[in-house]
């Protein structure tokens, strides 16, 4: 929370930032302890992690798509691709996790084990991964099970995240009540507000 990670797979590492708020723009800036160094980076030339997700576990999952050669040949002088073996490591690719020292990632949870009540519960975790998750899943069940938690959590979860994903989820139910709306154009924070005005237009 509060960093972007860039992945730089022909320099052969990962870029980290730390965001903060000025006005209605985002600034970012290098961490103090990295001034001279990346968040991540190898002296191997094959290293070449091309994408960077939060895992279930609030670990960084890192795909290092591990090649020799990242660039699309189209771009490399024909003579240059006679000296290069353009597949190699083709067979090869890692998966990164990446937490801090000293503490584990968090357990897994089957989500397709929950009922409705227990994945409308899920959408106030910290973990945007497990939210989305938990959020698809209600809408593919469809029905009308979870409605009542939803409804409570966009007025009392604690999370901003949440209020958002309880009411966007409401929506993709086709089950967003008048209440449920103007609790939602009332919130604090502008992102739970701007996508309550979205859903509203269909609404008013």
């Amino acid at each position: 929370s509060g960093n972007v990670f860039i992945s730089e797979p022909v320099h052969n590492l990962v870029h980290r930032e730390i965001t903060s708020s000025d006005g209605v723009r985002v600034v970012s800036r290098r961490a103090a302890d990295e001034q001279r160094s990346e968040f991540l980076a190898s002296s191997d030339n094959f290293f070449r992690p091309t994408t960077i997700k939060t895992g279930p576990d609030g670990a960084l999952w890192i795909a290092d798509m591990y090649r020799y050669v990242i660039e699309h040949p189209e771009w490399i002088p024909d003579e240059m691709q006679q000296q290069l073996d353009l597949r190699a490591g083709s067979d090869k690719g890692r998966i990164y996790r990446v937490y801090p020292h000293g503490v584990a990632p968090r357990p897994m949870p089957k989500l397709a084990m929950l009922d409705a009540a227990g994945l409308a519960a899920e959408l106030e975790s910290p973990n945007g991964w497990v939210r989305d998750k938990a959020q698809q899943l209600l809408i593919e069940r469809g029905g009308s099970d979870a409605v009542p938690a939803l409804e409570n959590l966009v007025r009392s979860a604690a999370r901003p995240t949440a209020r958002l994903h309880a009411i966007c989820t409401l929506d993709g139910l086709g089950a967003v009540s008048e209440s449920a709306l103007v609790a939602a154009l009332a919130d604090t924070p502008p992102g739970v507000r701007r996508h309550a005005v979205r859903i509203a237009e269909t609404h008013v």
